[in-house]
């Protein structure tokens, strides 16, 4: 955007500004953006598929080139393209026992309760342990 901006010999605020108050504008925004979005998938999908040569140096000689392909680009791109084959699954379950995180729970605020009680702590916040008002 910065750079558009001082293309158009404008701040960037008014751009944004722009943006905001006219439709226009807006929309011409919106289709810059997506041309840029095409502009990138293209060129992820050049690097992926017909690859990028890169030079071999040898005694700081080019002395040939090798193509690279890159798998990572390819894997966007079948993911974005064919999500419902290679989306990243992930199955989560959670088995919470309730009573005995409950349990626990009380388990741990008697031994703070007896804690306090043994190194003679008093005051509002200790106090309302020894009175079993758990809440804050």
């Amino acid at each position: 955007m910065s750079e558009a901006a001082v293309s158009a010999n404008i701040a960037r605020t008014t751009a944004y500004a722009w943006r905001e108050t006219d439709p226009e504008f807006a929309s011409a925004w919106d289709d810059a953006i997506e041309a840029a979005a095409d502009a990138l998938e293209g060129e992820a999908w050049r690097r992926a598929v017909t690859g990028t040569e890169r030079p071999i140096i040898w005694k700081g000689e080019v002395t040939g080139t090798v193509r690279e392909y890159s798998d990572r680009l390819l894997e966007c791109l079948l993911r974005a393209h064919r999500p419902e084959k290679f989306r990243e699954r992930y199955q989560v379950q959670v088995a919470a026992d309730t009573a005995s995180l409950a349990e626990r729970l009380e388990r741990a605020r008697e031994r703070l309760r007896a804690a306090r009680d043994e190194s003679g702590e008093s005051g509002p916040r200790t106090d309302r342990f020894k009175r079993g008002d758990d809440t804050p």
